[in-house]
Parts: structure tokens; sequence; C-alpha cells
């Protein structure tokens, strides 16, 4: 068995793009509604919203995407290097562990941490 995460997204094609940049991931699969990409060795997906089988609904948030890092230098490193590309939530703070919360275009909340 393969986990695999996905996110309903307006621009699967947009998203995939921008996080394989951001997290120098591989994609494997790009369409139209949905794209695949390969984080070392975890897969994330990315389908569009209203293209979902059985339809959604929702609003607003419902996840976020959580990546831990090995210290407290690296969270403020990708905070200063990421602030600029997401809607800023929580600036760099201890909660569990020393954490910071964005949000990009799709309301998708990306959280990076070090514990």
């Amino acid at each position: 068995m393969q986990p695999m995460t996905v996110f309903y997204v307006q621009n699967p094609i947009n998203s995939a793009m921008f996080y394989a940049e951001l997290l120098n991931a591989q994609i494997l699969e790009q369409q139209t509604t949905f794209c695949l990409l390969l984080v070392n060795g975890v897969k994330l997906a990315f389908w569009q919203a209203n293209q979902v089988q059985p339809v959604v609904n929702f609003e607003g948030a419902n996840s976020e995407f959580a990546l831990k890092v090995d210290n407290t230098n690296q969270v403020d490193e990708l905070f200063k290097a990421w602030q600029s590309q997401f809607i800023v939530l929580q600036t760099p703070t201890q909660v569990f562990g020393y954490t910071f919360t964005l949000q990009d275009c799709d309301g998708i909340r990306v959280r990076v941490y070090s514990i």
C-alpha cells in the first residue's frame, strides 16, 4: 500500500509547478485536471476541485501540508524565503515546536516546523 495526499485546487498545473519548484520535486503526471508530484518519496496530487468525484462541498482550509525540518534556523530561513509567495497566517512562533503557517492561493495551509 502506498499512501498519497491529494489537494483539491483551482488549477492543478499551476499548483504542481508551484510546489515542484518550491520543494524541488519531480512532476510524475501532468493533466489539465490532475497532477502528481514526487517529493522525497512521497506522492502529492493536485486535483481540480470542480472535477472531483464524488463531489466535495467545503469552504476554506480543511487541512494543512506540514513539513518537518531539522532545526529552528531552517524554520526561520524558509519563512524568509517563502513569505512573499504565500499569505502569512502565522509568523515563526512556539506552538508544537517552532513553527510558522502560510496559505497558498487555493487555501492550502503550509506549516513548517521543528521539534
